[in-house]
């Protein structure tokens, strides 16, 4: 046989040894079903059901273990465990030595049934067997049960979905919010409102739905149905219908509540329905929305009353307003209008003159009704709420109380009849402030004002305003500020002093103004005041010329000219920094734009002297001089003995040629 042949017959073989090797692994696995065909168990909550499995071994020979793992939930029955292996069985040597143990009720999870023999195999060869035992589960819902064979080759495993039906009925409990009577029963009771509320407190892990019933002896009134879709599972349950409208006085109505369960099991509130019988014996509630505020509030013009009416069966028929002066009179008596669901108003026309100025009393009466009822309802009185109204303004007057050179005060004097000033006066003149408010009858209020030139006249006018709004003003009266006098000498410094300066207008910045650079135009005998370490300083305009101007910092006066651009430095307090910088900015129509501000900055120390180098005498002058002549002497002499070499070497060389 050549080497192709061999190799033929070689592939054959092994080919036909995989396909053995197959069928055995895979025909020879052990096959565990449920006996009645099912393929997935179903048992009921909190029963004693039976468990029974079939068991193939196939051609697998032994199986030495068979494990069953319950669910933590299920317990199984002692005793009740049980196999037909030994009638099915042809060899009934193999269930001699089986060993059955269990671990249900130990406190361990998921517990597990046992069948083993380690020994001889719990199935030995090729057989079917039943297996069956007794256990009860509790809690609705779907678990596994793993069922596990073992043998020499290897491990089986096969899982099931166990259903535990729910048996129990849903329960139903009345929860807080539930229409009742003063000893909280819910049943054969009256009630005045316009509705039944119904809370339930439901125990059920399977809610499917929740239905609500509610009629009289019309007939059915309402049926509402809660489903899973609404989330209300195991859980309070609110319901709540209101009646509405045009029922009868005392009519009884009666409610049930049914709950389903997922798996048909059905849970009412009661056996028979329960009854509310309702009737109206609580009057409307009023609330005041104008006026409103403190009571005997002011007011002036058309007042608009209005309330909010609220009635528990939205029966209101009638509102009146009544209006009584201070001996309680009625004065007016006025039917308001409906002007939305809750809204009743009426117009009190105070300032037609009908309603003096005064004290009044508001009163709501309001009267509601039964539908189809034949009756006057039941009256209700609400207040009084007290106002004043006041159609008059405050008179006002102005008298002096000081004056300066660059100030003045006045003393407002406003007197109210009827009601009061409503805080603090208004004045006409934006440099002026006002001081003191009252809210008595008769109030005294101050204006102050200064940075004002002397020897000027000023006109002020004062509003006060009472509460009820208006105002009363003063007449345009006119205060004038001291003369102007002079202040003392000056003392020199930067090129000036001579006689005070007689200044016409003061300005005075605020201090943040001076820290940023305060710029204000102006003319001759004008200045500005600032405050530097508590003291009072000035940068006034002496003079001025068309490029040029003459300022005068003081206290200590010191004057400096400074043309159109330049700016200066100054220490006014001595101390080494520099306190002020003014700068003159421009020049137009006969004043100076000029920049002050408020610095801290080291005044530069003078430089030192140039070293030349020359040396110095010292000593009194006179020996200086004296040193000085004797130092020509020796020069003179120097020039003398050179002038007789020089004689000398003539006569020499003459000699020498002869």
């Amino acid at each position: 046989m050549n080497n192709k042949g061999v190799q033929k017959y070689a592939l054959v073989f092994v080919v036909l040894l995989l396909i053995i090797f197959s069928m055995y692994f895979v025909l020879g696995d052990h096959t565990v079903t449920i006996t009645n065909g099912a393929t997935n168990l179903t048992v009921k909550e909190d029963l004693q059901q039976i468990f029974n499995f079939t068991i193939n071994s196939g051609d697998r020979n032994n199986i030495t273990q068979i494990n069953i793992t319950l669910p933590a939930n299920c317990t199984f029955t002692a005793g009740s465990n049980n196999t037909n292996l030994t009638t099915n069985d042809t060899s009934s040597v193999t269930t001699i030595g089986n060993i059955f143990t269990n671990t249900s009720g130990s406190g361990v999870l998921n517990s597990t049934l046992s069948w083993s023999n380690f020994t001889g195999g719990v199935m030995n060869g090729s057989h079917i067997a039943k297996f069956w035992f007794n256990a009860t589960c509790t809690h609705p819902g779907n678990y596994p049960i793993t069922i596990t064979t073992l043998n020499a080759t290897g491990v089986n495993r096969t899982n099931f979905n166990l259903q535990v039906n729910d048996t129990t009925f849903p329960v139903l409990n009345y929860g807080n919010g539930t229409t009742a009577n003063a000893s909280n029963q819910f049943n054969n009771i009256n009630a005045s409102q316009p509705s039944i509320d119904v809370n339930i407190s439901i125990n059920e892990l399977f809610v499917n739905k929740i239905t609500f019933v509610l009629w009289n002896s019309s007939g059915l009134l309402n049926i509402t149905v809660f489903s899973l879709s609404n989330n209300y599972t195991n859980t309070t349950i609110n319901w709540s219908i209101p009646l509405g409208i045009g029922y009868n006085e005392g009519l009884t109505y009666y409610y049930n509540v049914t709950v389903n369960d997922t798996f048909g099991n059905v849970g009412n509130l009661s056996l028979t329905s329960t009854n509310v019988t309702i009737r109206d014996n609580i009057g409307p509630h009023v609330t005041f929305v104008n006026p409103v505020g403190t009571p005997y509030r002011n007011h002036t013009g058309t007042i608009i009353l209005n309330a909010t009416i609220t009635d528990r069966f939205n029966n209101v028929q009638l509102v009146l307003f009544n209006i009584t002066n201070a001996t309680s009179r009625t004065v007016s008596l006025l039917t308001a209008s409906n002007r939305s669901a809750t809204n009743w108003n009426v117009t009190l026309p105070s300032g037609n003159g009908s309603f003096p100025d005064g004290v009044y009393n508001i009163t709501v009466i309001v009267n509601d009704t039964i539908s189809n009822v034949n009756n006057t309802g039941v009256g209700r009185l609400f207040g009084p709420y007290s106002v004043i109204i006041d159609n008059s303004g405050p008179s006002v007057t102005l008298a002096s109380l000081s004056a300066t050179t660059s100030s003045l005060g006045v003393t407002i004097t406003a007197t109210e009849t009827v009601s009061s000033i409503n805080g603090a006066c208004t004045v006409d003149r934006s440099g002026a402030t006002i001081t003191g408010s009252s809210t008595t009858t008769s109030t005294t209020q101050n204006i102050t004002e200064s940075g004002l030139d002397c020897g000027h006249s000023y006109a002020y006018i004062a509003t006060c305003t009472n509460y009820a709004g208006k105002g009363g003003s003063s007449a345009a009266t006119s205060f004038s500020t001291s003369d102007c006098g002079t202040s003392g000498g000056s003392s020199g410094g930067g090129g000036g002093g001579g006689s005070a300066t007689v200044w016409s207008s003061t300005y005075i910045p605020k201090t943040e103004e001076l820290q940023s650079g305060y710029t204000q135009k102006l003319g001759a005998k004008a200045r500005i005041k600032l405050s530097i370490n508590d003291q009072e300083h000035y940068v006034g305009v002496k003079s001025l010329t068309a490029t040029s101007a003459t300022l005068e910092v003081a206290s200590t006066p010191v004057t400096m000219s400074l043309n159109v651009g330049e700016d200066t430095k100054v220490d006014v307090t001595n101390d080494g920094y520099y306190d002020l910088y003014a700068k003159l900015l421009s020049i137009k129509d006969g004043k100076a734009e000029v920049t002050v501000k408020t610095i801290y900055e080291k005044v530069p120390e003078a430089p030192a002297a140039e070293d030349t180098g020359e040396t110095i005498q010292e000593g009194p002058i006179s020996d200086i001089v004296d040193k000085g002549k004797a130092n020509l002497t020796w020069l003179w002499v120097l020039i003398i003995v050179v002038v007789v070499v020089a004689i000398a070497w003539i006569i020499y060389a003459n000699k020498k040629r002869r």
